[in-house]
This record gives C-alpha cells, structure tokens and sequence, in this order.
C-alpha cells in the first residue's frame, strides 16, 4: 500500500492491516522499521502530486486529508487515474463532514 503524505505511526494505531506500507512525503521522515517489524512499513520522499512510480505499482493508495493540502481532485490526479487499484482518500476530523 501506499500511504502518500502519511507517517508510520498513524499506522501502529491499528493491527497490520496489508503486507508492507510506504509512507510517501516530500521530505525524509525518520523511522526505525525495526522498532515494529510486524507492520512492514518504509519510508520514501517524494511529490504526491506527481508520483515516481509505474502504474499499478501499489494495489491500494491511501491518503489521509492530502486532498486538504493540495487543493483540488486535479492535484491528486497521478493517484486516481490508474497509479494503483484501489484509491482511499479518507476525509479528516475538520473537512467538515
């Protein structure tokens, strides 16, 4: 899965829930994978608005209030077009819903 704009502790809220996580930010998160190895999370820098990877690189793309971020559906085109099978945004505490 990849978790674009996410940190590897949201994630050791909840059991393992896919067989690994990339956490992808547009600077170095720091992280100790070995701190949790059951969860199989890495971290990677990159821009959420125009991914590095090869369509269907991931079987899921998740993100967590991104879209509050960026703007607009449009800015996160690169995730919703095909870069993955499944698209998650998950709508924050604050978005109003």
């Amino acid at each position: 899965m990849l978790d674009v704009g996410g940190l590897p502790e949201f994630w050791l809220r909840f059991p393992p829930v896919v067989g690994s996580i990339d956490c992808l930010n547009v600077y170095n998160v720091a992280w100790d994978g070995g701190a949790a190895p059951d969860y199989q999370i890495r971290t990677c820098v990159g821009d959420g608005c125009q991914l590095d990877f090869r369509d269907r690189s991931y079987d899921i793309a998740f993100s967590n209030s991104v879209i509050e971020h960026v703007g607009t559906w449009d800015a996160a085109g690169g995730v919703r077009t095909g870069d993955s099978t499944g698209w998650a945004p998950a709508m924050g505490a604050d978005a109003g819903v």
